[in-house]
């Protein structure tokens, strides 16, 4: 539940952020950007395909003040996507997370999700970091029964919120 929680969270703060709302005041750090795909592997029938880009919300746990969760959100004009990682932070290891999506109906996966990140830069971030740049892959990232060997290769790239 408490995953389930902090996913709806993000997807909330994501949402603020890209509506135009003023974010309340608070300590964690997040970033804003884009998020692209640029490769997929495996069955991956229900997409996203390489090319496909959406706007991106990242909350990074290892950021002093920030809640012990790492988060990278998908944010589509109807619908999101959180891919949460309770207690820990991403890695080059895939680690399978908390996998939430709101949109025009309630979503309950079926089958796991897991994310790796190959490279951040810059390696450490604080919070007056001003932006950052992520890539890595998600491993059936819409959790969809038949798509457990999907694999998609995504950059995303943001800026510190204000």
């Amino acid at each position: 539940m408490k995953s389930t929680c902090k996913a709806i969270l993000g997807l909330a703060l994501g949402a603020a952020s890209f509506s135009g709302v003023a974010n309340p005041a608070s300590a964690e750090t997040l970033f804003r950007g884009i998020i692209k795909y640029t490769a997929t592997a495996g069955s991956c029938t229900s997409g996203p395909g390489a090319g496909f880009w959406e706007h991106s919300l990242f909350h990074p746990r290892a950021v002093a003040g920030n809640s012990n969760f790492s988060a990278l959100n998908e944010i589509q004009d109807f619908s999101a996507t959180s891919w949460t990682l309770d207690s820990g932070n991403f890695t080059s290891n895939f680690k399978q997370v908390t996998n939430a999506r709101q949109g025009w109906s309630n979503f309950i996966p079926g089958q796991p999700s897991f994310v790796r990140v190959t490279s951040q830069v810059p390696a450490t971030l604080t919070p007056a970091t001003a932006s950052v740049t992520l890539t890595g892959q998600i491993k059936n990232p819409k959790g969809n029964a038949g798509e457990e060997t999907c694999i998609v290769t995504f950059i995303m790239s943001g800026v510190l919120t204000d």
